[in-house]
């Protein structure tokens, strides 16, 4: 028999800071974070907490697969906006 629980995995990676979360049927199961780059130690983590293996998962849910360029600070062009009247 099939198992009933819907796990996904939620991944995000190459930011400043990397992290990983559990999800089954819609309550976090585990949750981690690590340096910058892909977070393999949190994928491990969430997947031992939750007594699976990535055999078990029904989806992954990838913010970021690859390297993005740092986005610009917005206090720049807030400062050219004329506040409301």
């Amino acid at each position: 028999m099939s198992d009933p629980n819907i796990n996904i995995l939620g991944i995000s990676a190459y930011y400043h800071d990397s992290a990983a979360c559990l999800v089954r049927n819609g309550e976090i199961v585990a949750a981690a974070q690590e340096d910058a780059g892909f977070p393999r130690h949190a994928l491990d983590y969430c997947l031992h907490a939750g007594g699976i293996t990535a055999k078990d998962l029904n989806s992954t849910d990838p913010k970021t697969i690859k390297p993005q360029p740092p986005l610009k600070p917005l206090s720049h062009d807030r400062e050219r906006i004329p506040p409301n009247t």
